[in-house]
């Protein structure tokens, strides 16, 4: 029955693509083109003894890539060089798990950006600083690495948007920094890396002082006639149902509050990660809208980055997928294929783990429950969801029957197939003018 569920979310969402870099909307003459990529959890390769049964074991409740991460990274930096893209967004969880190993070398990688003239804004993920996961797996054990703090950080990539930064928070590493003229960039940093201790902890927060600061240089730009990037690592609106109550770890704390916030001083849209998944939603507050474009882990399903256009009052938003690596990966499939595959029986352990752990569900119970947990999470993932009729009748039937053991599940899994109105890979924003 697992084989039939892997065919069918694969026969669903697998969207076969060559290198194309012109967008299905010819974006007009002048526009400012650029790529977003976010949770590439970059974990060097020679970290790694691939035939560790405690390496193995880690992959089991992993679902990404990890040995093959730098691979599937320079793929997507050679596409976007292909697409001529003028400045690249990385939204946070640069790393694995915050190796100062894995920084460094990808600061290396990201180079190749800026030897051809081209800009590049990062901002952390909570999985990047302070973070005492960093391990290697190398003579069959898990033996801690150096980790970095947040001066680390900013020292590493300071060619990478801090040296560019006409404007700094002074309690995080957000900032504001000018793209070309007539555009700008703002990283907010919500992370909580200076409160981490035994692990990263994956709550967004920001101090009152923080969000005054954002909602001054949001309004200092307009004031200039100057549009404005947002780039957050946390989510800031609700990509499905209740998502504020079961997964609010993934968005800012009072996200609808700072929302509103942002939106007024002037921010239409804001490019996150964190959640893994492809999905572009909406928040209107006082008749003024913003939009959260969550971008899917790079190093997961699908596999995709995302090329945007601004010009004038529109932003093009097309989504792009690495269907080749430069990568000894052990089989014959073609790469997303077998990547595909492999993060859906990562995801099923994952799940499962969770189902017995959070959720009280018996070993058999879990059994029945976790394939449609997992098959939830891919299709959220991938975006523009579309559950199956079989879906469609497990969650119905359980999350209205409150003596079920499936029951508050059910309701997670109903939340995740809930697609907003946005589509989530490929829209045209129509934005507030600017003077």
């Amino acid at each position: 029955m697992i084989v039939n569920i892997f065919l069918l979310i694969f026969g669903i969402y697998e969207i076969t693509t060559a290198l194309k870099c012109s967008f299905a909307k010819k974006p007009p003459q002048g526009c400012a083109r650029f790529g977003v990529m976010t949770d590439m959890h970059y974990y060097p390769a020679n970290l790694v003894n691939c035939n560790s049964p405690v390496y193995q074991n880690y992959l089991k409740q992993d679902a990404k890539l990890t040995e093959e991460s730098g691979a599937v990274i320079d793929a997507a930096i050679n596409a976007m060089l292909a697409c001529e893209v003028e400045f690249v967004i990385l939204a946070g969880d640069l790393t694995n798990e915050g190796e100062k190993q894995s920084h460094l070398e990808l600061a290396e990688l990201l180079h190749k950006f800026t030897q051809k003239g081209i800009q590049v804004f990062v901002t952390p993920g909570n999985h990047d600083i302070n973070n005492r996961l960093a391990m290697s797996y190398l003579n069959n054990e898990q033996t801690p690495i150096d980790t970095i703090n947040e001066h680390d950080f900013e020292e590493i990539y300071y060619n990478f948007g801090f040296k560019q930064a006409y404007s700094r928070d002074v309690d995080t590493l957000s900032y504001c920094a000018r793209v070309k003229e007539g555009l700008n960039i703002i990283t907010i940093d919500a992370n909580q890396y200076k409160n981490n201790k035994d692990k990263p902890l994956p709550d967004g927060i920001l101090s009152d002082d923080s969000v005054t600061w954002a909602e001054n240089e949001i309004r200092s730009s307009l004031k200039r006639g100057e549009r404005i990037i947002g780039v957050m690592h946390h989510g800031l609106v609700e990509h499905f149902e209740n998502q504020g109550k079961s997964f609010r770890a993934f968005l800012v704390n009072d996200f609808d509050k700072i929302g509103q916030r942002l939106v007024e001083a002037g921010l239409d849209f804001v490019f996150t990660g964190h959640l893994h998944a492809q999905d572009i939603s909406s928040a209107i507050y006082n008749g003024k809208s913003i939009t959260d474009i969550e971008t899917a882990a790079l190093t997961s399903v699908p596999f995709a980055w995302r090329l945007c256009c601004i010009n004038h009052d529109e932003l093009i938003i097309e989504t792009r997928y690495i269907d080749e690596i430069d990568f000894d990966y052990g089989s014959d499939l073609p790469f997303r294929k077998w990547a595909t595959q492999r993060v859906w029986e990562g995801l099923l352990e994952l799940e499962a783990y969770f189902l017995k752990q959070y959720n009280g569900l018996t070993e058999e119970q879990t059994k029945i429950a976790a394939p449609y947990y997992a098959r939830a999470f891919m299709a959220h993932f991938c975006g523009d969801e579309n559950p199956s009729q079989e879906d469609k009748e497990f969650y119905l039937k359980h999350k209205n029957d409150p003596q079920s053991p499936y029951y508050e599940v059910a309701k997670i899994f109903s939340a995740l197939w809930t697609d907003l109105p946005d589509s989530d890979n490929d829209l045209t924003l129509h934005l507030r003018h600017i003077d």
